[in-house]
Formats: structure tokens, C-alpha cells, sequence
């Protein structure tokens, strides 16, 4: 996989009510990685490269919710300068986005985490049985608040508009 530049815009897709705080706000929760159906942990936070997707309304609008309740409301717009910024504060963290295409998705990309040399992974949310840990390491939970403070809600109405403009 090859970095992304500092410079580039991406975007996560947001579901709501999972990924939102009381305020209607982008959550930390947005950017926990998951246990997936088969059983296996995400390695990944998955997002888009705004300049290497056509329309990232459509893309996300087809995106299914993974937990029930959910609907997808729009996506979350990082730079990713910002997002490698926020390991600065925690000298043993390392954050990379790293482009991941796939046959599906040209645009795709990963925000991989390493703290203390190990790979953060769904594993680092849940137990074993999949339920949520009681308590996430603090400087992982820092991480996915300063991600969330970054990213902008892009409204999948207003995204609409402007991508007619």
C-alpha cells in the first residue's frame, strides 16, 4: 500500500444513530473498527479519497449500515495531514493512510494505527465474544475523539447540492 498525501481530502462514510453524539455531532464511535460477520477484525478505518472518487454521495449512499437501526446521513471530510497529526501528542502512537483500492473501489483507503509498535485492530474494541470492551486504552479513545473533532459532517442533502453545483 502506498502513503496518501498530506494534502488529500477523505471522507468516512457516518451512519447514524450509531456514529453520532447527542449533538449531532461526528462521534469517536465513527472511527471504532469492527468485528465483521465471518468472525475476523478489521485492520482499518476505511475512507475514500476525495480525489480519486467520482461521487461520493453515491458511494456512500450504496454503503450498507452494519448495525441494525442504522442509516447512513452522510460522511465525515478529514485532511489527511490533520489525521497523521494527531499521533504528535502520543510519541508512541503511529497513524498512516494509506491508499487500498479494490476492484470495487479505486477510492478506497485505510487509516492504520500502531501504538506501542502493535497494530490496533477491532480487537482493541471488543472481547472475544464480540461484546464491547468496558473500557478502551485512554490514548486509543484520544485518537478516535481527535478524529472525530476533525472530520466535517458532509450531509448526504447538502453533499447532493453541491456536487449539482
Amino acid at each position: 500500500m502506498i502513503p496518501v498525501e498530506d494534502a488529500e481530502q477523505v471522507a468516512r462514510a457516518i451512519f447514524s444513530p450509531s456514529f453520532l453524539d447527542p449533538d449531532g455531532h461526528i462521534g469517536p464511535r465513527a472511527f471504532y473498527m469492527e468485528i465483521l460477520p465471518s468472525g475476523d477484525a478489521e485492520t482499518d478505518i476505511s475512507v475514500f479519497r476525495l480525489g480519486q472518487c467520482e461521487d461520493i454521495s453515491e458511494v456512500v449512499r450504496n454503503m450498507n449500515a452494519r448495525k441494525p437501526g442504522d442509516k447512513v446521513c452522510g460522511y465525515g471530510e478529514m485532511n489527511v495531514g490533520e489525521i497523521k497529526h494527531v499521533q504528535i501528542s502520543l510519541p508512541d502512537s503511529k497513524i498512516n493512510v494509506l491508499a487500498s483500492p479494490s476492484k470495487r473501489n479505486s477510492a478506497h483507503a485505510s487509516i492504520v494505527i500502531e501504538m506501542d509498535g502493535a497494530s490496533i485492530t477491532a480487537c482493541n474494541f471488543y472481547e472475544p465474544n464480540g461484546q464491547p470492551l468496558e473500557a478502551i486504552n485512554v490514548n486509543l479513545m484520544y485518537i478516535m475523539t481527535q478524529l472525530a473533532e476533525i472530520s466535517e459532517l458532509v450531509p448526504l442533502d447538502t453533499a447532493d447540492k453541491e456536487d449539482d453545483v
